[in-house]
């Protein structure tokens, strides 16, 4: 399997995918994040790039699987990160990602984050893009409780879709 880790900042959880993967790659646009994730991890089997996730450098279809941890709150052009997701991603592809949920909707609470986003509109936004087989919510920072989606993060487990 090809992994993307997209947004990966210092790589520890690009790290942790390289275990199931037989290739993984870690990419964030900040340069120092992957210089220092580069000399963390020289001795694992990983490859890291300096990527803009709105408009990465790899071929259509690349990979089986993205993960992106907290990242699309940073992004002020949802609809272009996730379609760029979606075009990086092979056919049946997996791709999973995480973001505060806001049950104030777009309005952030954290300086950072160009928006958050409600339950619903994360879910209406990624299915746009993916058909979304799972959603969790996550509460007090890693509870989940099976078939409850709310919580302070959401965690979206979708597929490709044509």
């Amino acid at each position: 399997m090809s992994v993307l880790d997209i947004a990966c900042g210092e790589g520890y959880g690009t790290k942790i995918l390289s275990k199931r993967a037989k290739h993984t790659i870690g990419s964030d646009i900040d340069r120092e994040s992957i210089k220092k994730a580069i000399s963390l991890h020289k001795d694992a089997n990983l490859e890291f790039s300096v990527e803009d996730a709105l408009k990465t450098s790899f071929k259509d279809g690349r990979f089986d699987l993205i993960a992106s941890m907290e990242t699309i709150e940073h992004i002020e052009d949802g609809e272009s990160y996730l379609n760029e997701m979606k075009r990086i991603l092979k056919e049946d592809g997996c791709f999973i990602f995480s973001t505060p949920q806001s049950s104030i909707g777009s309005v952030p609470m954290n300086s950072q984050h160009m928006r958050e986003y409600s339950l619903l509109e994360i879910q209406g936004l990624a299915s746009k893009y993916f058909k979304i087989e799972k959603s969790v919510g996550i509460k007090q920072g890693r509870i989940s409780f099976p078939e409850d989606p709310v919580g302070t993060n959401t965690m979206l487990i979708c597929r490709k879709i044509k």
